[in-house]
């Protein structure tokens, strides 16, 4: 289920800004894609054979 960068930040009871360069991190190393319909970060799925 994807999940708003504002979740995470009260998941984790950090500030907004400081979710969002984590989870900008996380897609940069391909960890996290971010989905536009529905809006949200998701965790990549990884292929069998990549």
């Amino acid at each position: 289920m994807p999940r708003k960068d504002s979740q995470v930040a009260a998941a984790l009871d950090v500030s907004n800004a400081r979710a969002k360069a984590w989870l900008q991190r996380l897609i940069d190393e391909g960890v996290l894609e971010k989905q536009k319909k529905p809006a949200g970060y998701v965790v990549r799925q990884k292929q069998m054979f990549e």
